[in-house]
C-alpha cells in the first residue's frame, strides 16, 4: 500500500509510512504506556524523531530531556510526540555494551515546541518541521530502547518480536520503491 501511494504522491506515502512505523514503536513500550496514549481511542497523531538527537538526564523514576530534532513528519496536529535522547549520569553519557544508552520517550504534544522550518519544494506535504523540548520530564515507562532485543515486548504477537530495524525496513523501503517506479514509469 506505501509503495503504491508513493508511486503517486510521496509525501503521503512518507506520512503514511511514519503513521505504521509510530505503531510499530509503541509495541516496545510497556502496555500502560500503550494504555495511556490510546484511552481515548484509536485514533491517535503521533510526530516526532527516533534519532537520540537529545539528552536525558537520570532522574528519580525518568528522565529530564532537552533537545532539538528534525524531520517531525506529519502534516496534523499531534497529541503525542516522540524525543531520542542519551541517557546521561552525571553530566557523562551512560555507557552500555554497544556504546552510549540511548531511549525513545513519549511526551504529550503541549509540552514541545514546534518550529518553522519546513520550506521544500520536494515533499512539502510532509509538512516534517523540527521541534524541541526543554527540561520536560519523561516518566521511566515513557522511555525506552527500541533497540533492545532482549527486552520483551508489550504484545506477544510474534511480528512485534521482530528486532525493530526488520519491522520498519520495509516501510521506508516501499516509499523509495514507488518513487523510482513512477520516476521510470514518468522516463
Amino acid at each position: 500500500v506505501i509503495e503504491e501511494l508513493a508511486a503517486a504522491d510521496g509525501a503521503a506515502a512518507w506520512t503514511a509510512m511514519v503513521a505504521v512505523g509510530f505503531n510499530v514503536a509503541l509495541s516496545r513500550f510497556p502496555v500502560s504506556t500503550v494504555k495511556t496514549i490510546y484511552a481515548d481511542g484509536a485514533d491517535v497523531p503521533i510526530r516526532g524523531a527516533l534519532a537520540p538527537l537529545g539528552q536525558g538526564t537520570k532522574q528519580e523514576g525518568g528522565y529530564l530531556v532537552s533537545g532539538q530534532w528534525p524531520f517531525a513528519s506529519g502534516p496534523y496536529k499531534p497529541k503525542w510526540m516522540t524525543v531520542g535522547f542519551v541517557v546521561l549520569e552525571d553530566g557523562a553519557p551512560v555507557m552500555g555494551p554497544m556504546g552510549p544508552e540511548v531511549r525513545v520517550g513519549i511526551v504529550p504534544a503541549d509540552k514541545v515546541e514546534m518550529l518553522d522550518t519546513w520550506y521544500t519544494v520536494g515533499m512539502r506535504g510532509t509538512d516534517s518541521t523540527d521541534y524541541r523540548v526543554k527540561e520536560v520530564f519523561i516518566p521511566e515507562d515513557f522511555a525506552v530502547n527500541l533497540f533492545d532485543f532482549s527486552r520483551p515486548q508489550a504484545y506477544g504477537d510474534a511480528l512485534f518480536n521482530l528486532p525493530f530495524p526488520v519491522l520498519t525496513g520495509p516501510h521506508h523501503s516501499a516509499v523509495c520503491l514507488g518513487l523510482v517506479r513512477a520516476t521510470l514509469e514518468e522516463l
